[in-house]
């Protein structure tokens, strides 16, 4: 029975070494960070999805300088959306938010109506619409306009088409990389 195990760590020794000195077959691209970093601006937007779905959000954006209703940095940006979690607010999360902004995201982040800090009508189970929030807060904040100026709640009073009237297509899943909210 030694002699058995004795060969097997053996092998096991043997095989473990030659894969510790074998080389990936395809060589590892390495992705820096950016150089530069960009000035954070803050604009807050009164999206809805109707009455019982009041969306105030927050969205903030590689600008030209710090601030609130900063001018946008030029160029084109992917949007994120940020949920944040039970009892929880975007304002919680400002730091990290800043600093995905800071390397050129865009970053809205919806205060959801039941599970928000402070709510009267918390509940739970309204997680179930939040996908369905953070895809409308998707869609107004690629469809704003470039400057923050012009971004009032009037900018999104367009009526929602609620979610389940909406048929969605398999190709464009709900919490990615939507478009450019600097695109004109």
């Amino acid at each position: 029975m030694k002699r058995f195990a004795a060969g097997l760590v053996g092998v096991v020794l043997l095989f473990a070494s030659a894969a510790c000195g074998a080389q990936a077959p395809h060589a590892v691209s390495h992705v820096s960070a950016p150089r530069s970093s960009y000035p954070v601006g803050i604009r807050m937007l009164a999206l809805s999805r109707g009455e019982a779905r009041p969306l105030p959000t927050t969205v903030w954006y590689p600008a030209i300088f710090a601030g609130r209703d900063a001018p946008v940095a030029a160029g084109r940006f992917p949007v994120v959306v940020y949920s944040h979690g039970l009892h929880g607010l975007p304002a919680y999360h400002a730091q990290i938010i800043s600093r995905w902004v800071s390397a050129g995201f865009v970053v809205a982040a919806p205060a959801y109506p039941r599970t928000r800090k402070d709510t009267r009508r918390f509940s739970r189970a309204d997680v179930r619409n939040q996908p369905a929030d953070a895809w409308y807060v998707v869609r107004e904040v690629v469809a704003l306009p470039r400057s923050p100026a012009t971004w009032t709640p009037a900018a999104s009073a367009r009526p929602a088409t609620p979610p389940a009237a909406t048929p969605r297509r398999a190709s464009s899943p709900p919490a990615t990389t939507a478009g450019s909210a600097a695109a004109s």
